[in-house]
């Protein structure tokens, strides 16, 4: 699935996936391979397929800007 929340999803930081097929093989597939959509993905229609990891790109952020975004976001939790 394509998760998302507070204006970001997986897909945005996503750089490929490694899972085992239905034949037992393992593959890694890219970003654009998963074809992800609202709430989608290949891995949505294969319930054969097992994940077995994913790699991410980062970007290091400013740590103030950060801690305003949690607590903001904490905030719209405990309110919502």
């Amino acid at each position: 699935m394509n998760a998302g929340a507070y204006g970001s999803q997986i897909s945005d930081v996503l750089f490929d996936v490694t899972y085992i097929d239905e034949n037992l093989e393992i593959k890694t597939i890219t970003n654009k391979e998963c074809k992800f959509g609202y709430r989608e993905s290949i891995f949505a229609h294969n319930p054969s397929y097992i994940i077995l990891g994913a790699r991410f790109i980062l970007e290091k952020g400013n740590l103030e800007e950060i801690e305003k975004k949690i607590n903001k976001n904490r905030l719209l939790v405990i309110f919502w």
